[in-house]
């Protein structure tokens, strides 16, 4: 078992921070960082479980879709185009197949 695993275990159980760091030699920060990563990855995994079970009525579609249309074009920075494209589409599937590739895309 690596150690990241080890923390997640340990903690589960209720072990101390600190006893976990002189448990594996590793340092606390070290400890705490991993913890924190994991939270944040519960977290995140969370969010997406709510944000697929929440469905959008058609008004807030066409609200996002007439904001993305209104936006898209006069934006120039790659990150908030990004955004916006983030706005309307759940996500992108690719699959490729030698020199075929099949892309589905999956709109909110």
């Amino acid at each position: 078992m690596y150690w990241w695993q080890q923390v997640k275990t340990l903690k589960a159980e209720g072990v101390s921070i600190k006893k976990i760091a002189r448990l594996l030699k590793i340092s606390k920060n070290t400890v705490w960082q991993k913890s924190i990563d994991q939270v944040k990855e519960e977290i995140y995994e969370l969010k997406k479980q709510l944000h697929t079970t929440q469905q959008q009525t058609n008004e807030e579609r066409i609200k996002n879709l007439s904001n993305f249309f209104d936006n898209v074009t006069s934006t120039t920075d790659n990150p908030q185009r990004n955004d916006l494209y983030k706005t309307i589409i759940e996500s992108i599937i690719y699959q490729r197949d030698g020199e075929n590739i099949s892309v589905n895309i999956v709109f909110k």
